[in-house]
């Protein structure tokens, strides 16, 4: 079965750093609700009025992992 993660782009290339809370990494089953969950994520932290650093799309990208 296909598996997609959202993976975080770092200077030495990209990684699935998503976690739930017990720090286990997070997979999805379609493409669709791994880009719905960073959309929501990255609207999320770019709307709140304590954030100082905003997040670009650009910086994430969703692979499929299996």
């Amino acid at each position: 079965m296909k598996k997609y993660e959202v993976q975080t782009k770092f200077i030495y290339g990209w990684e699935n750093t998503w976690i739930d809370e017990d720090s286990n990494l997070i997979y999805f089953d379609t493409r669709e609700q791994a880009i719905k969950e960073l959309r929501d994520n990255v609207n999320y932290w770019n709307n709140d009025p304590n954030t100082i650093y905003k997040y670009y799309y650009n910086d994430y990208r969703v692979r499929m992992v299996r």
